[in-house]
């Protein structure tokens, strides 16, 4: 029975569930270090239109997903036995981290980290991961 023969070589090539994994982690990362350096007193004039949170919650959201990013993306291939590098799954997390970082004032930054920055993370660290991975 080959489905449950012990004796086939685990797959030691990227797959592509570490987008899903980069994903998951930016958010969970982004999101928790955005609530710690969120100022709970509210309003904050620095972010446009007065909303509820702090340019440095908005910089710790961008820092934290690319991080979880980082680490969620390189963990899940390390697990699977892929041969990724670190540095290039930071190198392909860090490009669409650039464009969250730059708009620290944005009152809906946290909706598009969420749309669009945490999967283009999870799939820029999964490229940079499988351009560095060794067959």
């Amino acid at each position: 029975m080959a489905l449950f023969d012990d004796d086939e070589p685990e797959s030691k090539r990227p797959n592509g569930m570490q987008v899903v994994a980069g994903y998951m982690s930016a958010m969970l990362v982004g999101f928790v270090a955005w609530r710690a350096f969120d100022e709970p007193a509210g309003h904050h004039r620095k972010v446009k239109d007065d909303w509820g949170y702090t340019p440095n919650a908005n910089t710790a959201l961008g820092v934290g997903a690319f991080v979880g990013a980082t680490l969620g993306v390189w963990e899940s291939g390390h697990l699977r036995g892929a041969k990724g590098k670190l540095l290039g799954t930071a190198i392909g997390a860090a490009v669409p981290t650039i464009p969250i970082l730059l708009q620290r004032d944005d009152p809906l930054l946290p909706l598009v980290a969420t749309i669009f920055g945490a999967p283009l993370q999870g799939i820029g660290g999964y490229l940079g991961y499988k351009a560095t991975a060794k067959e």
